[in-house]
């Protein structure tokens, strides 16, 4: 949940105050949040798949998923701008964004925790 909440209040800081001081310290702290957690967590996926497969997959996100999102999201951003949305207004159009992301963090580490709960309750058959 650490990720969607930085933005949260990154989009609510540059909603409330739109300064380049605050600006540069938002992306900042998103990239190095984004970063610091996004990475090592995707490394994680491809400790079980052959090499192939990963520098592949590592390819295809890369490129078409990290760069389709920056598109899509340049292009959301220029048919805001057109209909006449501000800067802050786009701000907080993102809050219930993130919020939902926060949620959906929130509810899979909740999942995740009852899914490991369950595993180390199971006994392995012959060690009972």
């Amino acid at each position: 949940m650490i990720l969607p909440i930085v933005y949260f209040l990154g989009f609510t800081s540059l909603a409330l105050h739109q300064s380049l001081s605050v600006l540069v310290v938002t992306i900042i702290a998103t990239r190095a949040t984004g970063y610091g957690i996004t990475v090592p967590a995707r490394e994680v996926l491809f400790t079980v798949v052959s090499r192939e497969d990963k520098y592949k997959s590592k390819s295809f996100i890369d490129t078409v998923v990290l760069r389709g999102g920056d598109t899509l999201s340049g292009q959301v951003f220029g048919s805001l701008r057109g209909l006449g949305f501000s800067l802050p207004v786009m701000n907080l159009l993102a809050l219930p964004i993130t919020a939902l992301w926060a949620l959906v963090a929130w509810r899979l580490g909740r999942r995740q925790r009852q899914l490991a709960i369950q595993n180390s309750a199971v006994t392995v058959p012959g060690q009972g």
